[in-house]
Formats: structure tokens, sequence, C-alpha cells
């Protein structure tokens, strides 16, 4: 009978945890975006793009920042197509190369008179194997979830002051949780047969700089968030080694929600207007709810380190703005 009751609450616990990770969230903020100028990293595919939409039908125009100009066209389309908004439009940008970060930024700054949000959605997973370095001489994936995004932040907050709200938006991950600042280690060479430990660094990293932002330009009216979508059927792991992709593949489709459920968050944290009287400022959302942080994340002392370190290594200057 003990066997019988144990099995039962076994199957009891799998049923519930399938419903929790499987749990949908709609934004509760249904604010008129008109007007408003919304630059979105990697709005191309999964969460991004269904971010994008749900953007486009509160009528912002959406810029989506992408490496692949046929994506970003074909992304474009889609957003078009389906909300009936046509004022959306892609831009370049290859967040491994500070270059090509620069030339993105210059772009936004010569067509947009202001930016009102800039959401840093793009990221992504280890290629396996050894560390691969960017043109830059940095570990691939830091560059591309964090190094490239606070560059492309630092050269688009002049615009981003100049709205009357203006919203920075940073995607993080629950895997932050895990993740480690070694600013001795900043190539993330001895991370590399730890597979997602990378991954983890950078979402830690997301979290602090985003405190670090709110309480730098804060008293400028920026509310600087950060948040996590949850575990989602995306095509994140597209890089991954087939293996890896297919296991992670098979268990997002049974545990995982839907990329427009990810994008729920996103979307109140760019919209909602209640979130400009700075009381929530630099603070950690899931559900559209505030999520209190891990002590790893509220280390004052190294987020400022990593602060100034990410300035030397990127050569953002935030003094200036």
């Amino acid at each position: 009978m003990i066997w019988i009751a144990l099995l039962l609450v076994v199957n009891v616990l799998v049923v519930f945890f399938f419903l929790y990770m499987r749990r949908s969230v709609l934004c509760p903020v249904d604010a008129d975006m008109h007007g408003k100028v919304v630059v979105i990293t990697g709005g191309n595919s999964g969460i991004g793009l269904e971010a994008a939409k749900e953007l486009a039908r509160r009528r912002a125009h959406v810029i989506i920042a992408c490496r692949s100009k046929e994506r970003a066209e074909d992304a474009v389309l889609e957003v078009i197509r389906e909300t009936k908004w046509s004022n959306v439009r892609s831009v370049k940008l290859d967040l491994s190369s500070f270059k090509s970060v620069r030339e993105c930024a210059n772009n936004l700054l010569q067509s947009e008179d202001r930016i009102d949000v800039l959401i840093n959605n793009a990221a992504g997973l280890p290629y396996g194997g050894n560390v691969l370095l960017t043109e830059d001489k940095i570990e691939y994936q830091y560059q591309t979830n964090f190094y490239g995004h606070f560059l492309l932040t630092s050269l688009l907050l002049p615009a981003l002051l100049k709205s009357d709200s203006p919203r920075l938006v940073n995607v993080s991950s629950c895997l932050y949780k895990l993740g480690r600042i070694d600013l001795e280690n900043y190539d993330q060479s001895k991370y590399r047969e730890l597979g997602m430990q990378v991954y983890s660094n950078t979402k830690l990293a997301i979290v602090m700089i985003t405190r670090e932002l709110a309480e730098r330009f804060g008293h400028r009216g920026l509310g600087a968030f950060s948040c996590t979508p949850g575990t989602c059927n995306t095509n994140i792991a597209r890089n991954v080694p087939w293996y890896i992709r297919y296991t992670v593949g098979q268990v997002s489709r049974i545990f995982s929600r839907s990329a427009n459920d990810g994008a729920q968050t996103i979307v109140y944290l760019a919209v909602d207007p209640s979130l400009s009287n700075g009381a929530l400022n630099g603070k950690y959302f899931i559900d559209c709810e505030v999520e209190p942080l891990l002590a790893s994340a509220l280390d004052e002392a190294t987020s400022a380190k990593l602060f100034a370190f990410s300035e030397k290594l990127t050569g953002a200057d935030y003094s200036i703005i």
C-alpha cells in the first residue's frame, strides 16, 4: 500500500509541476502606445517577436533590432500581417560585434528624435565545446547577452532620456540564481565545460546592472527593470549540438509555456504607466509581479565593480550622459 501511496503522491506532484510550468499570464495593462518609439533586440523570433506583436497591437512604433536582415524583414512582415499595424521596421544589430552595436546606435540616433522604450531581449546559448571568442576577443555568449547590450544602452540612453517616461527592460532568466560574477575571467574560459554556467553568469550580470542603472539614472526619470519570461518553448537552443537541441525541444514541448506567455511580463514593463513613479525601479519581475532577488544579485560592491569593468571593456562611457 505504501508504494501505491508514494506513486500517487509522485503523480500529483508531476501534474502540479506541469501546470505550474505551463501557467499562462496576461499583461494586465492595455495602454495605448501610439507615438511611442520602442526598440527591441532579438525581436525577430520567439519571445521577442511575440513582444513586438503585442506592442504593435498597442500602436507603438516598433523597431526590431536583429543580426540577420532577412529574418528581420520576415519578422516585420509577420508583425504587420498579424496586427494590421504598419509602423514597424527593422535595423541591423549584431551584439557580438561592438562595431555593429555602434553602427546600430548611430542609425537609430539619426532616424529617431527620441526612444521611449529599449527592450534588451536578445540572447544566445552556448555552442558547446571550446570557448568561442568574438572579433572583440570576448566570449561569444557573454558579449551577445550582456556586454553588447551594456554598450547599446549607453549609446541610446541620451535618446531614452528625452522621453517623458523613459523605460529600459532587460530580459534576464531565473537561471541568474546560479550565476557568478568573475571579473578576472571575463573570457569565461574557466566555465567552458560547465554548459549553462556562462549563460547563468550573463543573466546575473543583467540583473545587477539593471539595478545599477536604476540607481544612477532613476533621478532623471529612467525606469529600469529586469525580468524572467519563464521557461518558454522557443528556438533559443538552435545553435547548440543537435542532441542537446533535441532533448531541450522535447522537454520544452511538454513543460514550457508559449513564447506569447513569456512575452507578457516584458510588455507589462514596457507599457504600464504606473511604473513611472519610481517605487519599483530596479526590481526583478516574473509574471508581471515583483520577485525578491537573491543576495548574490544585491551585492552593491560587486555591482559597481561590474559596471566599471564593463565600461572599460566595451568603451561605454555613462559619465558623459
